[in-house]
């Protein structure tokens, strides 16, 4: 007897709020990596490396302005870049992720967006101390 449901997906993904969870507490870094995991997941790799050179780029920005107290005192910009991980998460892969979970697939763990988080904040802490360190 054939069945006409669809198996679900064997893999899990990461929704916006988990994207958001990873940029809080670590970087963008942290929440385009978890972007990057999605799309390898999807089978995007060429979305997965500019996801990942993207936060990269944007954690370094944010690190120039922090270290360069051009805006030290903006205390929004913090939120600015959890919203902003949020909402781009959303448009990228919003559809993606809705559809995987409408066939079945699981959401990914948010325990291991903070892990991710987190060892995104160390990483950030470790450059921003060895520019510090090495700076005039």
């Amino acid at each position: 007897m054939g069945s006409s449901l669809v198996d679900a997906p064997a893999y899990t993904l990461f929704d916006f709020r988990a994207v958001g969870l990873a940029t809080f507490l670590g970087s963008p870094l942290a929440g385009a990596v978890l972007m990057a995991i999605n799309y390898r997941r999807l089978h995007n790799s060429g979305a997965a490396v500019a996801a990942v050179l993207g936060g990269a780029g944007a954690t370094g920005l944010v690190l120039f302005v922090s270290l360069g107290n051009a805006l030290a005192s903006v205390k929004i910009l913090p939120a600015l870049l959890f919203v902003g991980m949020m909402g781009l998460a959303k448009a990228l892969q919003g559809s993606d992720v809705e559809q995987h979970v409408r066939q079945g697939g699981q959401l990914d763990s948010r325990w291991m967006a903070a892990g991710v988080g987190l060892a995104g904040l160390v990483l950030v802490l470790l450059v921003a101390l060895a520019i510090v360190g090495f700076g005039p």
